[in-house]
C-alpha cells in the first residue's frame, strides 16, 4: 500500500492543482477541484471511477508515486513519519483543506488565485510554521477517517449499486408507464360510460 506523511500528502495536493489549473482556462475554481474530485459514492457510481471525474483518481495516482520517489520528501527526512495517509485518506484531506480555507469563504474562488496564497506561503522558508500547514494538518483526521480503498472490489462495489440504481429506475419507469397506461384506459371508459349515461337520460 502506498502511503503517505502529510508533508508527502501536501505535495501531491500542490502538484496536482498546479497541472489541473495548467489543463484548465481563467475560469477554473476551487469548486470544480471539489467537484471532479468528489469521492462520494451516490456521485461516483454514475462515473465509472471512485471519483466523480475517472480522470482525477487516475492523475492523483501518478503524481503519488512521483512524490514517493522524490528523495527530498522521504518518510526519513519528515517530521510526521508516525502519521501515514493512503492515497484515499489524501485526497479527502485536499477537498477538507480547500473547502476550509478556499470555498466556504468563497464559493466562487478561481484556483488560480487559492494557488497564489499557496504559493505565498511556500516561498517561506519553514512551510511547517506557517497558517496553511496549520489548516492543512487540521483536514487529516478527515483523511484518516476515511477507510475506503479504491482497488478492484471497491470499483466492483460501484458497479453493482449502478446496475441497481438504474434497475430500480427502469421499474419505476415501468410503474409509470403502466399507470398512464391505466389512467388513459379509464379516461375513455369514463368518457364513454358518460356518453351511455345521457343517452339514457
Amino acid at each position: 500500500m502506498n502511503e503517505l506523511t502529510p508533508l508527502q500528502a501536501f505535495h501531491v495536493f500542490y502538484r496536482y492543482i498546479i497541472a489541473d489549473n495548467e489543463l484548465g482556462d481563467e475560469s477554473w475554481e476551487v469548486s470544480d477541484v471539489l467537484s471532479m474530485s468528489n469521492t462520494s459514492s451516490n456521485i461516483a457510481r454514475h462515473s465509472g471511477g471512485p471519483t466523480a471525474d475517472p480522470a482525477v483518481w487516475q492523475e492523483w495516482c501518478v503524481i503519488t508515486e512521483e512524490v514517493l520517489q522524490d528523495e527530498k520528501l522521504r518518510i526519513a527526512n519528515t517530521l510526521q513519519s508516525d502519521v501515514l495517509l493512503t492515497r484515499e485518506q489524501a485526497l479527502i484531506v485536499m477537498s477538507c483543506f480547500l473547502q476550509k480555507r478556499y470555498w466556504n469563504k468563497n464559493h466562487d474562488m478561481l484556483l488560480k488565485d487559492a494557488l497564489a496564497d499557496i504559493n505565498h506561503f511556500l516561498s517561506q522558508e519553514n512551510l511547517e510554521s506557517t497558517e496553511i500547514w496549520k489548516q492543512w494538518l487540521e483536514c487529516v483526521p478527515a483523511g484518516l477517517a476515511f477507510k475506503e480503498t479504491f482497488d478492484e472490489a471497491y470499483i466492483q462495489k460501484l458497479f453493482e449499486i449502478r446496475c441497481a440504481f438504474w434497475d430500480k429506475q427502469e421499474a419505476m419507469n415501468f410503474s409509470l408507464k403502466s399507470y398512464i397506461k391505466n389512467l388513459m384506459i379509464f379516461t375513455v371508459l369514463s368518457k364513454w360510460f358518460k356518453r351511455l349515461l345521457s343517452k339514457i337520460n
